[in-house]
């Protein structure tokens, strides 16, 4: 019997090859984009996984109130870690981090080391996280000022035939570190990404220099730093975080009570969002979208399958007749459809393997710029999941159509040609559901990349184009003025500042004291930008009240300040200019706000903007920034690196445009908008698969029809028409479904932007006229085939 089956079903096969083609591609594509979504998601909840302490560990995040409006962040004042740690008996380890704005510049003796991210870190770090050290030992690898432990990918680079260990490393051409330990490359799904991990107790002799070092490493005035808790044991969290917080306020003197400190588990930092200070995380919410997106395409090709198999029935009519006349059951008819469909399904399951090492996730790779690993021997379980899935969902979709079939009756069948299998309900309410599927994705699809236009052309208050940024060594800064001056005498440089950031890295945050409208005293944290007197004319900031800063006032270099509109408003300044300021423990006396400059977006636009203070610190820059001609940009290029090269030859120049680098701020919706688009054209290109193979069953059946018509005088536009309107009617009907549904999801979709398009009806019409072009060239391929056939061809044998 299975021999017989076997043997049906490659005939089948054979017979109807266009058929067996589209169902075969078809479900090969949907498996393939549902296996690929299987890893992605694999990948997305796997984050910290390899962290054997992963669910005794906790970040702190301060959480307070600023009108009405609940503000957190990951950064922490510097004596909170082994305060705490010292007072609740709960915390087996406390430790402190910070990771370097930009790419640390590293030299050993004269070789220039990999540009990658540098941080520092407490002993007690490597203790709680599972960072394996290859060399050195965990337990001390940390704990004297000016020990480092690298990457092994950074000691594979740097010293190939050498030891690591002991090496002398030169961080920005000032401060030297002694290698004490390497450690395996970190994996990609950890929110903690570094090469270079220096003890955090060499931040004081950093500090030093600001005259901040003697409490820098136990003081509530430095808020930079994040602060993780090993706990081992269960935890009323609440109350933890409730004494805790009264601790801390008794500890630092801040007896307000406007700040709570709370506990963030390891594993829930992936996917939180809106907390400041933060790395780009993930999105749960695109997580389920691409699984609802994989699951839709999946959909799509099983319909197709069901479409095809039920249309298909007529051709077998006398086949199931005779079977059932010669004593085959229902269910041995079942069985013998189930297996021709579980064959097709093997097959396909073995070209979506193919599509998904060879195309699907390479492809994906790049798009979303993670480097999901994925070997078969390693993930069985996994991939038993994907072959289970494959053979799972050709029962399925073969189980309707294998009933269908079973259940005709052979007197019927025998004695006519034409069984119920002709004009099907079924058929149309899967055409329907296949293009109400996407028309939703692609309408999905225009409103993502239309949110991106939006955001890329948003005006953001200041300008963003032809800004060269740079991050210059140590060396290239003490020579900052000539490097100016040189700079400036060329022609393809407009004007030249320098900073602690720009718009999209701006990452200060200090406390401030003022007195508000009121005359009452009052602490506030807000966003900090360090700047010189020309940042405004290099970035095209505007004042809205006062005065910029000057070089002509000796106070605007010591004492005075700029704000934002936001902070003037959200402060309660009503008359902003010539209020007192002064940020706290940096070095500088009460000053005068001598200007509001107008508010611009320093951050993306899914956040409002914030309040921002402004002045000048020298000693405390780290960027720089220049406006070039839109000339010869190459050329005005190779003249900054000259001057790089000639101030500090042993650092190799490395640039960024400003536009570029904001951009990235909207690099998950970048990733959503390819994502979206490829796998919606892959979900109408199997929809479309469909309806060739149905409009070309159609055509087969209609032969006559069409013959006795052309031969009446229809033209080939009359034979178009009749073969595309009921097609196109059940597209119709899919898409003004699909319309509802998609509005409702992209309008919750772009409540998450301060900033954002509106849902016209451009959008939706543009969304139709595409969907309907799609399903007429596919129709009109087989139509108008139909209409230039000779209708002698198909009246003859009548």
């Amino acid at each position: 019997m299975f021999q017989n089956y076997l043997k049906v079903a490659l005939r089948n096969l054979r017979k109807y090859k266009g058929y067996s083609f589209i169902n075969i591609l078809g479900l090969a594509v949907g498996m393939a984009c549902c296996f690929l979504i299987m890893l992605y998601v694999r990948f997305e909840l796997s984050y910290e996984d390899f962290h054997a302490n992963k669910k005794q560990i906790y970040r702190v995040i301060p959480r307070w109130m600023n009108n009405g409006v609940e503000m957190a962040q990951v950064w922490t004042p510097t004596g909170l870690a082994p305060h705490v740690a010292a007072q609740f008996s709960e915390i087996k380890a406390a430790a402190r981090y910070v990771s370097w704005d930009g790419e640390a510049l590293m030299h050993e003796g004269e070789r220039v080391l990999p540009r990658e991210r540098f941080a520092l870190a407490d002993q007690a770090f490597l203790e709680m996280f599972s960072f394996e050290l290859i060399k050195g030992n965990p337990q001390t690898a940390l704990q004297a000022p000016f020990a480092m432990v690298i990457s092994e990918s950074i000691a594979r680079s740097a010293f190939p035939d050498e030891e690591p260990l002991g090496k002398i490393i030169r961080f920005d051409d000032k401060h030297d570190f002694i290698v004490t330990g390497v450690f395996k490359d970190i994996p990609a799904n950890s929110h903690l990404q570094f090469s270079y991990l220096a003890a955090f107790g060499t931040l004081k002799n950093f500090m030093a220099e600001y005259g901040a070092a003697e409490q820098v490493l136990e003081n509530y005035s430095s808020w930079n730093y994040s602060t993780y808790l090993w706990i081992p044991r269960p935890i009323d969290r609440k109350d933890f975080e409730r004494r805790m917080t009264a601790f801390v306020e008794e500890k630092s003197g801040n007896k307000s009570r406007t700040t709570k400190y709370t506990l963030q588990p390891l594993a829930d930092i992936h996917f939180t969002q809106g907390l400041r200070g933060d790395s780009a995380n993930g999105d749960l919410t695109y997580v389920y979208a691409f699984s609802g997106v994989a699951a839709f395409i999946l959909l799509i090709a099983c319909f197709n399958f069901m479409n095809l198999a039920t249309a298909r029935a007529l051709n077998r009519t006398k086949e199931v007749g005779v079977r059932k006349v010669v004593g085959a059951f229902r269910w041995q008819l079942m069985t013998q459809f189930l297996f021709e469909t579980i064959l097709l399904n093997l097959v396909a399951l073995g070209l979506g393997f193919c599509l998904l090492e060879l195309l699907m996730l390479p492809a994906f790779k790049e798009i979303v710029g993670t480097d999901i690993a994925f070997a078969y021997t390693d993930h069985l379980p996994l991939v038993t999941a994907m072959i289970f899935a494959g053979i799972l969902t050709g029962i399925l979709a073969g189980g309707y159509p294998a009933f269908y079939l079973a259940s005709f009756a052979p007197v019927k069948i025998l004695k006519s040609n034409t069984p119920a299998g002709g004009k099907s309900r079924m058929r149309k309410f899967l055409t329907v559901l296949q293009f109400g599927i996407a028309s939703f994705l692609i309408i999905g699809t225009i409103v993502v990349v239309g949110q991106m236009n939006f955001m890329k052309s948003s005006k953001l208050g200041f300008k963003k184009e032809q800004v060269v940024c740079l991050e210059p060594p140590r060396e290239l800064l003490k020579s900052y003025d000539t490097f100016k001056q040189n700079l400036l005498r060329q022609s393809g440089i407009a004007s030249m500042t320098i900073a602690n950031g720009v718009p999209g890295r701006m990452y200060s945050h200090y406390p401030y004291r003022f007195r508000n409208n009121e005359g009452e005293e009052t602490t506030v944290s807000i966003n900090t930008l360090i700047l010189d007197y020309d940042y405004l004319d290099v970035l095209g900031l505007e004042i809205a009240e006062g005065r910029n800063l000057s070089r002509e006032i000796a106070s605007d270099a010591t004492d005075n300040y700029l704000i934002n509109e936001a902070a003037a408003r959200e402060l309660g300044m009503v008359n902003p200019v010539g209020m007192d300021l002064q940020v706290i423990n940096r070095q500088r006396q009460k000053g005068k706000i001598v200007g509001v400059v107008k508010d611009f977006h320093y951050a993306s636009l899914h956040r409002r903007i914030e309040p921002l203070a402004m002045w000048i610190g020298s000693g405390e820059y780290w960027l720089v920034a220049l406006r070039i001609s839109s000339g010869n940009i190459s050329q005005t290029l190779k003249v900054i690196e000259q001057e790089w090269s000639r101030l500090a030859p042993a650092f190799p120049f490395a640039y960024k445009f400003l536009d570029e680098d904001f951009d990235r701020l909207y690099k998950s919706e970048q990733k959503l908008s390819a994502v979206l688009g490829a796998f919606s054209g892959l979900a109408v290109f199997i929809a479309c698969l469909g309806l060739l193979g149905l409009s070309s069953f159609v055509a087969e059946q209609r032969t006559k029809e069409v013959g006795i018509r052309k031969v009446l005088g229809a033209s080939v536009s009359d034979i178009v028409v009749l073969f595309s309107q009921d097609f196109l009617k059940l597209v119709a009907i899919a898409f003004v479904i699909a319309c509802p549904i998609a509005y409702w999801a992209m309008n919750r979709w772009l409540q998450d932007f301060a900033y954002r398009m509106e849902l016209e009806l451009g959008i939706f019409a543009l969304a139709g006229s595409l969907t309907f072009f799609l399903a007429l060239v596919t129709l009109s391929y087989q139509a108008i085939k139909a209409a230039l056939a000779n209708p002698v061809e198909a009246l003859r044998y009548e």
